[in-house]
């Protein structure tokens, strides 16, 4: 069945090893296929393997944007009142699950799986235990009864994905089919999304927005993840990086930017506050809202206190937040602001 859901979909079971040096999909082959849009599943990752191959799964784990939580070194996993890791029921209601991936429980009343691993970290949560009546142990000792311990994660490279199920989640019958259900879910959810996002990143270049990036060099790391999941989400971007090239003028390419842009977006930092070229960049941004009412919109990557003349704007507070968040938060934003300006009266 999870065959005829996408060409694009890799479903890979029992996990990514093949040998402790060997995995089923050498690296390089994962990274492209998912960088093009395909979406890579790598379920039934077994805690027996976590713990005799410890290496060799960090590498995996790492891959998918995740890592297993461990007390002392010993993999922590998800357990019921009774203590014990075997087969757990688990009800989508009661679950830890990132907004987004929510349309993949359609039509999925339970899941049925058994030695759930933690994540002590992980790109957006797809599963985890129910919350209130599962916790975690370690060697069969309670770490925290109250942790629902996420379990499965999804993480974005390039236009695709990667799923992790860090639990056993194979098993299926005529009396409970929800664990096939959702993974065939999760195989048409993404390869669909993935799909919507190769449209995307080809449509930036034809967006009707503009979105001048202003940041700190010392901040480029983050700008520019920001600014790929704005361009994959369709929203053009006036980013230096991509704008300019050895002989041309920063200051005639950037009073081109501006004059261009349809948003003036500000990464706001410590480095910030002593830029001069920040600076005149929001200096050039206030007039041009005065002027042609162009928005500004402030992402502040740490608590240093925003410039006085835009202090009452509100802005993203990012501190905390992952990049794709940001581009996400931005691209919503964009989009809000196109349809408040089309539902203004007119004069």
């Amino acid at each position: 069945m999870l065959r005829d859901v996408s060409p694009d979909l890799v479903y890979i079971e029992g996990g990514m090893l093949a040998s402790e040096t060997m995995w089923k999909v050498p690296l390089e082959m994962a990274n492209a296929l998912v960088a093009r849009g395909a979406v890579i599943v790598i379920n039934d990752v077994d805690i027996n393997d976590v713990r005799n191959q410890e290496a060799a799964m960090e590498k995996v784990f790492a891959y998918a944007g995740a890592a297993v939580q461990r007390v002392n070194g010993t993999p922590v996993y998800a357990g019921a009142a009774s203590g014990s890791p075997a087969e757990l029921r688990l009800i989508p209601e009661k679950m830890l699950v990132s907004d987004w991936l929510r349309p993949i429980y359609a039509g999925v009343e339970s899941l049925i799986v058994s030695w759930a691993l933690r994540l002590s970290y992980f790109g957006d949560v797809l599963a985890s235990g129910n919350r209130g009546e599962h916790g975690t142990l370690a060697s069969d000792v309670w770490v925290d009864e109250l942790d629902c311990c996420p379990f499965a994660s999804v993480r974005q490279i390039g236009n695709g994905f990667v799923v992790l199920v860090a639990a056993i989640s194979t098993a299926w019958s005529e009396d409970h089919d929800g664990t096939l259900r959702w993974l065939l879910n999760i195989g048409r959810f993404l390869c669909e999304t993935a799909q919507t996002n190769k449209i995307r990143s080809a449509s930036h270049r034809h967006s009707t927005h503009l979105l001048f990036l202003s940041h700190r060099s010392t901040d480029k790391a983050i700008v520019d993840e920001v600014a790929a999941g704005t361009k994959k989400a369709g929203v053009g971007v006036w980013y230096d990086k991509d704008k300019m090239l050895p002989s041309d003028s920063l200051v005639a390419k950037i009073n081109e930017g501006i004059a261009d842009m349809t948003h003036f977006v500000l990464f706001w930092s410590a480095a910030c506050a002593e830029s001069n070229w920040v600076e005149r960049e929001l200096n050039a941004a206030i007039s041009r809202l005065v002027e042609h009412k162009t928005p500004i919109i402030i992402v502040r990557l740490d608590r240093t206190p925003v410039p006085a003349l835009v202090a009452d704007l509100y802005r993203v507070e990012a501190a905390t937040l992952e990049p794709a968040e940001v581009a996400r938060t931005l691209v919503t934003t964009v989009e809000r602001l196109a349809q408040r300006a089309q539902n203004a009266p007119r004069d």
